[in-house]
């Protein structure tokens, strides 16, 4: 009898014993502890470099996820993103226009490449030099201003070259016959060379391209911003009598805008 309850009770543990193994190893089988990524990212760049200030991820429910791109590469990465279809959007730096927003797909694992967003100018003259000869003294300067303005067929550029109280001011305006690298006549309403002369604060004379004068652009690019060419022109007093003469040569400009 004693034989038998022992035997009994032996395999009871057994029975007991395979019970629990077969718990132990259901549990580990539906564990559900993820064991790949569960965040994704996206990366992508600015051209120009500088050019945006911020890039915002902004997903369906209202949440948004800001990047500032790297200022010497353009470079811009938003880590840590759930799955989902997010709006980019651009907070463009000063002098340029905003790019139009993207929808871009991220999801779990590597990261969702958004490839390069170009932003475009706002035309403003933002740096360069220019110099000139005015009846043969040599002038340069980097204080410039302006705007180029392609759809417009426009192009306005002043350098200021300063000596004490006096200052050099002298323009180049091309309105609506602005069409890239070619060569333009200075002269009359819309194509203009003008020289201003000012003497602490009082202007002394203000010489305007005659029809003699040329401006040639000799290289024009949208997409890097910059523009080029040389210029010159004989012009006349058109404040001051009697009248008075001034020759502009060997005239150069290289610009961003």
């Amino acid at each position: 009898m004693t034989y038998v309850i022992r035997t009994w009770g032996l395999l009871a543990l057994i029975v007991l014993a395979g019970l629990f193994a077969t718990t132990s190893c259901h549990k580990t089988k539906d564990d559900p502890t993820p064991t790949g990524p569960i965040t994704g990212a996206i990366e992508g760049s600015i051209s120009p470099a500088g050019a945006i200030a911020t890039v915002t991820a902004t997903s369906p429910g209202g949440l948004t996820f800001l990047a500032t791109p790297n200022a010497a590469t353009g470079a811009f990465s938003l880590p840590n993103l759930a799955p989902d279809s997010y709006t980019l959007s651009f907070t463009a730096a000063a002098g340029y226009l905003e790019p139009a927003t993207r929808k871009i797909s991220v999801l779990a694992g590597p990261a969702t490449v958004a490839g390069t967003v170009v932003a475009t100018s706002d035309g403003r003259i933002k740096s360069g030099t220019m110099s000139w000869i005015a009846d043969g003294v040599s002038y340069s300067t980097t204080v410039l201003s302006g705007q180029v303005d392609g759809a417009a067929s426009t192009l306005s550029l002043t350098g200021e070259a300063v000596s004490g109280a006096k200052r050099d001011q002298l323009s180049l305006t091309l309105y609506r016959s602005f069409g890239g690298n070619g060569t333009y006549q200075l002269g009359g309403t819309y194509e203009i060379g003008q020289l201003r002369r000012l003497d602490g604060g009082i202007q002394t004379g203000k010489f305007v391209a005659d029809g003699s004068g040329t401006l040639i652009i000799t290289s024009y690019s949208v997409a890097n911003g910059t523009i080029s060419g040389s210029f010159g022109f004989a012009g006349t007093d058109v404040v001051a009598y009697p009248a008075r003469y001034v020759t502009v040569t060997n005239g150069t400009f290289t610009v961003r805008f």
